[in-house]
């Protein structure tokens, strides 16, 4: 099973936002929501961009820690 394997959570681009509002706030579990409902849909882009697995991962970490 890969992280574009896994079931996508419904949330709309409002939500979204303010999830990620609430994340820079401190929110740990909005954070953890917004994780989980974008992560996939970035990954699968990076693997597209990159075709390397590895590199996928790690860009992905890199994404969500810098910010």
């Amino acid at each position: 099973m890969t992280i574009t394997d896994l079931p996508r959570a419904a949330v709309d681009d409002a939500d979204a936002d303010g999830l990620l509002a609430r994340a820079a706030g401190g929110d740990r579990q909005a954070f953890g929501t917004f994780y989980d409902v974008t992560a996939p849909r970035v990954y699968a882009l990076l693997l597209a961009l990159t075709r390397d697995t590895p590199r996928s991962e790690a860009l992905l970490e890199e994404v969500y820690v810098e910010a």
